[in-house]
């Protein structure tokens, strides 16, 4: 059996190596990126099968200060075909209610709050990729 490709993207080493180290321990294939350019190429290599975003990220150096959000990534990485039809789960360090709406307009399956509960996450991305899921 294959393992599931995952995608996160986030601007905290911290939090990506942590989502990183406790994903891969379930079982999953994971790649990580820091900011929207190295999310897109990265969505383009490898396909994923899910992708977890967070919302905010600082203006992106590599592409000349252009400051996207998690919403805009996600976006683009589907225009492209990169992501097409891979369920997205949002964490964000914000209120959840916040963003809720934003989040159901990128077709995101979750929303979770920084700090994350792992074993809840854990359990969306299965039910994500076995297609049991429920909408935000």
């Amino acid at each position: 059996m294959n393992k599931r490709n995952i995608l996160i993207a986030d601007d905290s080493l911290v939090v990506l190596k942590a989502l990183e180290l406790r994903l891969k321990a379930a079982g999953y294939d994971v790649a990580t990126a820091v900011d929207a350019s190295e999310a897109i190429e990265k969505a383009g290599q490898r396909h994923p099968d899910l992708v977890i975003m967070d919302v905010n990220f600082p203006p992106d150096i590599s592409q000349g200060g252009v400051t996207w959000d998690g919403f805009q990534i996600i976006d683009w990485m589907r225009y492209t075909g990169s992501a097409t039809g891979a369920p997205a789960i949002i964490i964000t360090g914000d209120e959840v209610e916040q963003h809720r709406e934003s989040a159901l307009a990128a077709g995101a399956v979750a929303v979770f709050q920084k700090p994350i509960r792992i074993n809840e996450l854990i359990e969306t991305i299965r039910e994500c990729l076995e297609g049991t899921a429920r909408a935000v």
